[in-house]
Parts: structure tokens; sequence; C-alpha cells
């Protein structure tokens, strides 16, 4: 195998291996954000959360996220209360 090869094979096992992490921090946090706003961020369109949370483009604090939910309509829900209330 040439070294332009095994770089190549090297980068599409550690692609599928990110990604596989990936899908399943993204189930965790969907989850998260169901019992903490009533719904996702993505169910709303949040395009900053999306680009953060989705696509990697910068951090994001809780308290970005707090505001920016609050901001699209759904802001955090108090203990015990669910959306259907």
């Amino acid at each position: 195998m040439t070294s332009d090869n095994r770089r190549f094979s090297a980068l599409l096992r550690r692609a599928t291996r990110v990604s596989s992490q990936h899908s399943i921090i993204q189930g965790e946090i969907t989850d998260a954000f169901i019992e903490r706003y009533g719904v996702t961020h993505s169910d709303l369109d949040c395009d900053t959360l999306i680009d953060r949370l989705d696509y990697g483009c910068g951090p994001v604090s809780l308290n970005e996220v707090d505001a920016e939910m609050a901001r699209c309509g759904h802001p955090k829900l108090d203990e015990g209360q669910s959306d259907d209330n």
C-alpha cells in the first residue's frame, strides 16, 4: 500500500469513527433539548444552534443556547412542565 493510500485509509477510518460518535451524541443532545425546552433546535430551524451543534461552526455555551432557544420562542421549561401544558 502506498503512503497516499495508507493516509487516505486512515482518514476514512477516522471519519467513520467520528461520524459514529457524532450520531450517538446527537441522539443524546436531542433527548436533552426535548427535556429542557420541549423541542429541539432542529425542530425550530434555529440556524445558529444548527451551525454550531450539527456542523461544528464554533463552540456554544449553555447561556447562549438558553438565549437562542428563548429567541426562537421556546425558553427553558420549568421543572415538571411539559410542552403539552
